[in-house]
C-alpha cells in the first residue's frame, strides 16, 4: 500500500492549500477534485496508479482542509490558486487531472498556463463556465440565475 500524506502550504494569496501527496517516480500528476469534494476522493485512484507517478492531489479553496479566507468570484480564482500551488511546489511540467468542477478549473488553467501541462485528463468534467443555477418559479418554470448575488 502506498504511503499518501496530507500536507498544507500557505500560498502567496494567504490561503492555506492542503494537498495529499505520494512520492513516486519522475512522472508528476496533479489532481483537482470536483464540487463538494476534496482530495480524499482520489486516494483509491492514487493507490492504483503506476509507481512511476509522484502525485499531488489538492484541496481547492474552501474544500477539505483548505482555507476560504477570500470568497471566489469565478472558476478562474481556483485556476489562479492552482498556479500558485504548482509554483510553490516548483512544478514546471506535469500531467493534470480534473474531475467534475476540477475539470473546468483544469481547462482554465491550461488556457493560461498550457505550456506547463504535458497531458490533460478530464473525468466527468464540467464546462469552463461551470454549472448553471436556476430558480424554480411559482408556476413551475425555471429561471436562469445570472449573477453571484442572485445565486446567493
Amino acid at each position: 500500500m502506498k504511503k499518501i500524506t496530507l500536507n498544507k502550504i500557505k500560498l502567496p494569496n494567504d490561503e492555506i492549500c492542503s494537498y495529499r501527496t505520494y512520492q513516486g517516480g519522475e512522472k508528476v500528476l496533479v489532481m483537482v477534485h470536483g464540487q463538494l469534494a476534496s482530495s480524499i476522493f482520489f486516494e483509491a485512484l492514487i493507490q492504483d496508479l503506476p509507481e512511476e507517478y509522484t502525485v499531488y492531489a489538492i484541496d481547492m479553496r474552501g474544500f477539505g482542509h483548505a482555507t476560504y479566507n477570500r470568497p471566489i468570484d469565478t472558476l478562474r480564482d481556483f485556476a489562479s490558486d492552482l498556479k500558485l500551488f504548482v509554483d510553490a511546489m516548483n512544478l514546471s511540467e506535469f500531467e493534470l487531472l480534473g474531475w467534475s468542477t476540477g475539470g473546468a478549473v483544469s481547462m482554465l488553467f491550461c488556457a493560461s498556463y498550457g505550456e506547463m501541462v504535458t497531458h490533460l485528463y478530464l473525468v466527468a468534467s464540467a464546462g469552463i463556465s461551470g454549472y448553471h443555477s436556476y430558480a424554480l418559479l411559482d408556476n413551475g418554470e425555471k429561471r436562469l440565475l445570472k449573477s453571484k448575488q442572485e445565486i446567493q
